[in-house]
């Protein structure tokens, strides 16, 4: 079975690390995802930095928040707005914005683990 990856992306000041971030993500052989990046009201470059690292693909969606509250609350709001029409099979990966992905088969792997137990958390 190919699960659905709901990635949950706070951000806040990462004009520097948000490309590869996004980046990392494009690259997975397991395309069967969407990323939400939560933008939380960040003070340089990073809302453009996202839109063009996205360029218009489908699997991304870019929320900005109009003042700052913080790392948890992004997670909150990513989770509420990203996750409205999953299915309870789909699964929610935290990444922040100034992280990323390590491998391009990070999806892949975790779409195997989560098929092959009854693993509900990883």
């Amino acid at each position: 079975m190919e699960n659905t990856f709901r990635i949950i992306t706070p951000v806040y000041n990462a004009e520097k690390w948000i490309g590869k971030c996004i980046q990392s993500v494009k690259d997975q052989t397991h395309t069967n995802f969407t990323q939400v990046i939560v933008d939380d009201n960040s003070t340089d470059n990073t809302f453009q930095e996202i839109n063009k690292a996205i360029s218009g693909d489908s699997r991304f969606r870019v929320y900005s928040k109009h003042s700052k509250q913080g790392a948890m609350h992004s997670h909150i709001y990513g989770v509420s707005a990203g996750c409205s029409g999953a299915q309870p099979e789909d699964i929610i990966v935290h990444l922040d914005g100034d992280d990323w992905l390590a491998h391009n088969n990070v999806l892949s792997y975790l779409n195997e683990e989560y098929n092959k137990s009854e693993c509900w958390v990883t």
